[in-house]
């Protein structure tokens, strides 16, 4: 729990208090399950993993209820989502860990890494810059 909002994660690695952490922050729409497939398990001999659900994305609470509702169309920023992860990595005693990001989990890596000092950012396919126009069904092909 952090400050009353339930943060699921899992935490795994060697018996070595010295191990280095990485945080993995998974993409939209998805949750920390993303990463137990294999990455997990190719890092755990030698980093303590922890892998978290982001806020309102698999058993992690919204960190406000003004973004609940499943018609409301409001999600907390990168910004709020990386304070909130940063807060809990704290609360399970990890200091400057690797924060290891993709997709949209990428954007919240990188605002870690602006406002939170982690030892290293690893970002995978970040959605991490603006682009114009938006999606259309004309830029859809079909056969």
């Amino acid at each position: 729990m952090v400050d009353g909002t339930r943060v699921h994660y899992i935490d795994t690695g060697p018996d070595n208090p010295d191990a280095p952490a990485v945080v993995l922050i998974h993409g939209s729409s998805g949750n920390l399950n993303d990463w137990t497939f294999d990455i997990v398990g190719r890092l755990s001999d030698r980093y303590r993993v922890i892998a978290f659900d982001r806020p309102g994305l698999g058993y992690t609470d919204r960190i406000s209820p003004a973004f609940e509702g499943a018609a409301n169309t409001a999600a907390e920023s990168p910004q709020q989502q990386a304070a909130f992860l940063k807060q809990a990595a704290d609360t399970l005693g990890i200091t400057r860990p690797i924060v290891l990001g993709h997709s949209y989990g990428g954007s919240v890596a990188l605002a870690w890494g602006l406002d939170h000092d982690p030892a290293a950012l690893v970002i995978v396919s970040a959605a991490s810059n603006p682009w114009p126009g938006g999606l259309s069904c004309s830029q859809i092909a079909t056969l």
